[in-house]
C-alpha cells in the first residue's frame, strides 16, 4: 500500500468505529511506531482512572480461536480490550476523543494466573528450581502478587486479565492492583469485574452490539460500557 493509498484508508476508518476496532488490531504494530513517531506529549503508561475520575470504561471481550480452533503461538483463547476516558464528563463522544487508557490483556486461567504472580515479581523464586529466573523489565510488587494469588485461590473457575500498557522502549507496566475477573459459560461472560487498585467495580452486562445497537464485528464477542455519569445513560451495556 502506498502512502497517499494508506492516508485514503485512514480517512475512511477513522469515521468508522467498527472498522478503527479492526484496523487497530490487523494493524497493531503499524500503529505502536506512528504513536512512537508522533510522541505528542501526553501521559504514557498511566492506569485505567478510578470511577471517581473516569467518564466511561468500556471493555470488550475477543475470541482469538476463530472457530473455536486454535491457532499457532495463541495459548489463550479469549483477551479484553479495555478504554477508559477522563476529563471533562460533558464530551459528546467516546468514540472519537482520544481514551486515557487503552490496553489489552489474555484472559488467565487460575493457575495460570499464579505462575505470571511469581514470574513478574523479580524477587521471588522462579517455580522451576533447575531453570534460572527470567527477570522482567518492570517487576509488580509483593502487595500485587499477594493479591493475584489471593484471586485465584479464591475464585479457581475464574478467568483474569492484568491491566498493563506497553509503551514504545519502555517495556510493558502491570498496574498495580488492576485486575478484571470475569466467569463464563459457553464462550459468554456471565459476571464481570474489575479491581482499580483501592476500589472494585462490578462490571455492566456484557452485550454483543455495540453502543450504536450494531452488532459487533469478530474477533470482538461482547462488550461490557460503564459510565458514572447520567448524561451518558444511553452509552452504558
Amino acid at each position: 500500500m502506498d502512502y497517499a493509498k494508506l492516508i485514503q484508508t485512514m480517512e475512511i476508518v477513522i469515521n468508522d468505529p467498527p472498522m478503527k476496532v479492526t484496523f487497530r488490531h490487523q494493524h497493531a504494530k503499524l500503529l505502536e511506531l506512528a504513536l512512537a513517531i508522533a510522541d505528542d506529549g501526553k501521559p504514557k503508561g498511566r492506569p485505567i482512572p478510578a470511577t471517581s475520575a473516569m467518564v466511561a470504561l468500556q471493555v470488550t471481550l475477543f475470541d482469538n480461536w476463530p472457530g473455536g480452533v486454535q491457532p499457532k503461538r495463541t495459548p489463550h483463547r479469549y483477551k479484553l480490550a479495555f478504554k477508559a476516558w477522563d476529563g471533562d464528563p460533558t464530551r459528546t463522544s467516546m468514540n472519537i476523543d482520544d481514551p486515557c487508557f487503552s490496553g489489552d490483556a489474555e484472559l488467565l486461567t487460575a493457575p495460570a494466573l499464579i505462575e505470571k504472580a511469581i514470574a513478574l515479581n523479580n524477587s521471588l523464586p522462579g517455580t522451576n528450581p533447575k531453570r534460572k529466573k527470567v527477570l522482567v523489565k518492570n517487576p509488580i510488587s509483593d502487595d500485587y502478587s499477594s493479591m493475584m494469588m489471593e484471586l485465584a485461590n479464591e475464585f479457581p473457575s475464574s478467568l483474569f486479565a492484568l491491566v498493563k500498557s506497553k509503551v514504545h522502549g519502555e517495556g510493558t507496566t502491570h498496574h498495580h492492583g488492576q485486575i478484571a475477573r470475569v466467569e463464563m459459560s459457553g464462550g459468554q461472560i456471565t459476571h464481570g469485574e474489575l479491581y482499580l487498585t483501592t476500589e472494585r467495580l462490578d462490571l455492566p452486562a456484557f452485550v454483543p452490539t455495540y453502543a450504536s445497537g450494531k452488532p459487533l464485528k469478530r474477533p470482538a464477542t461482547a462488550q461490557s460500557r460503564f459510565t458514572p455519569h447520567d448524561r451518558h445513560a444511553g452509552w452504558r451495556s
